[in-house]
């Protein structure tokens, strides 16, 4: 199924996100522009950089910075979810599952669902295999959400962040799984983007 130590400033963070809000109405459409906070304060204060990775840096910093957002309501499964307007390549696959959010600079945004036809458990899911994108570098169980929180690189060397959530308690309910993955140079930069991102994903049947 698909579902290091620079993230967990930002994970703490996030673990209030729910998976329970008002009904979606409808496909994408524009949020009113939404200017973020910069904090660069998520960054190892003890990491080094290059010339390069400055250089990178600073092009995140200035790309996530008065980022405006698009609303992306699933129909099937009945959640939302935000994501930056910057992110313009977008993909629906045929079955009506979810969508990819992308741009030329490797970052993408993924969500889908899928029946729990097994019924598993949030803990059950939590257990399952942890090298199914790459390497996993932080974990975090949130069973008064019903979800969970996996973190970590890829096998291209870019980092992931993904939320998992069973839908409800009852037998049968979806799985909704949400992840970002981006290069390790924008960790200066992202966190305001994950804080948007993973606090606006709500379920809402």
């Amino acid at each position: 199924m698909k579902n290091s130590h620079l993230l967990i400033i930002s994970m703490i963070a996030l673990s209030g996100a729910s998976c329970n809000s008002p009904k979606p109405e409808s496909k994408p459409v524009e949020e009113e522009p939404q200017k973020t906070v910069i904090q660069s304060d998520a960054l190892n204060a003890g990491a080094k950089e290059t010339a390069q990775d400055s250089k990178r840096n600073s092009k995140a910093v200035d790309k996530f910075t008065n980022t405006t957002y698009k609303v992306y309501y699933q129909d099937r499964w009945g959640y939302k979810i935000s994501y930056p307007s910057f992110l313009t390549d977008v993909f629906y696959p045929e079955n009506g599952d979810g969508a990819r959010f992308s741009d030329n600079d490797q970052m993408e945004l993924s969500t889908y669902g899928m029946w729990n036809i097994n019924e598993n458990t949030i803990e059950e899911l939590f257990q399952e295999n942890d090298t199914y994108n790459g390497k996993v570098t932080y974990r975090r169980l949130l069973k008064n959400e019903n979800s969970f929180i996996k973190s970590g690189y890829t096998e291209d060397g870019r980092i992931f962040y993904t939320k998992t959530c069973i839908a409800n308690s009852l037998n049968g309910a979806p799985i909704i799984c949400l992840e970002l993955i981006y290069p390790k140079e924008y960790q200066r930069g992202v966190d305001p983007i994950i804080n948007k991102i993973f606090k606006d994903f709500k379920y809402s049947r």
